[in-house]
């Protein structure tokens, strides 16, 4: 479990990290966290970050399925 909140951790503070250099209107709590304009690449950034996110978190289930049935043999 403490594997798995630490990569997301550095994940998140990557993620937010790349679009406070990258966005010039980022605001990480609005309604809309960029300006029009930037949009466009925050959607493409965020789909990607939802990928990988996912493959964090199958990563996590595939290790914690097997420890887990380790623990009932």
């Amino acid at each position: 479990m403490e594997k798995m909140v630490t990569a997301y951790t550095q994940f998140e503070n990557e993620r937010e990290e790349w679009l406070r250099i990258n966005l010039d209107t980022y605001e990480p709590h609005p309604v809309q966290p960029c300006a029009d304009w930037e949009m466009g690449e925050y959607d493409l950034k965020s789909a990607e970050w939802a990928f990988d996110a996912e493959k964090l978190l199958s990563g996590f289930v595939h290790e914690a399925r097997g420890l887990l049935e380790g623990a009932t043999q």
